[in-house]
């Protein structure tokens, strides 16, 4: 069974990727699905500190908890919709050898988020919701809400 670590801020990140994925539909495949969020939750598997650009030395103090969690949970895919949590999460995955994947916000119709940018970089796949966004490693493959 492949373990999949669905991470988001709360709020609208959080809101975004509980509508492209359904828990029961991925166990129902085969998955299981860990949700890791920035505040308690019913659902929630794992509860991490926010943190933004403005304070990123609090989602420092937290790189061994997301590690140890990864390691023993033994997660195969990590997929975030941000914002600097997921990021964070996904960038010590890939640094434990884990399958990444960054969705975009719908809210970023303009540019994308400093997150996404700094996500192209490191990320397995990076998507965007909005086709005019999507260049270089950064992939448009449809509206995913």
């Amino acid at each position: 069974m492949k373990i999949i670590a669905l991470v988001a801020s709360y709020g609208g990140h959080l809101s975004q990727l509980m509508r492209m994925t359904n828990k029961q539909d991925l166990t129902a495949r085969g998955f299981k699905p860990l949700l890791i969020t920035t505040k308690p939750t019913a659902a929630c598997d794992l509860v991490i500190k926010d943190f933004n650009r403005n304070n990123f030395i609090l989602g420092l103090g937290q790189f061994w908890q997301i590690a140890r969690f990864i390691r023993e949970q033994e997660i195969d895919l990590i997929i975030t919709t941000g914002a600097a949590p997921g990021l964070y999460f996904g960038l010590i995955g890939r640094l434990l050898g884990k399958k990444t994947i960054w969705i975009d916000s719908l809210a970023n119709v303009d540019q994308l988020s400093m997150s996404a940018k700094i996500a192209s970089l490191f990320f397995h796949q990076v998507y965007v919701q909005w086709e005019h966004l999507a260049k270089g490693k950064v992939k448009y493959i449809g509206c995913l809400l």
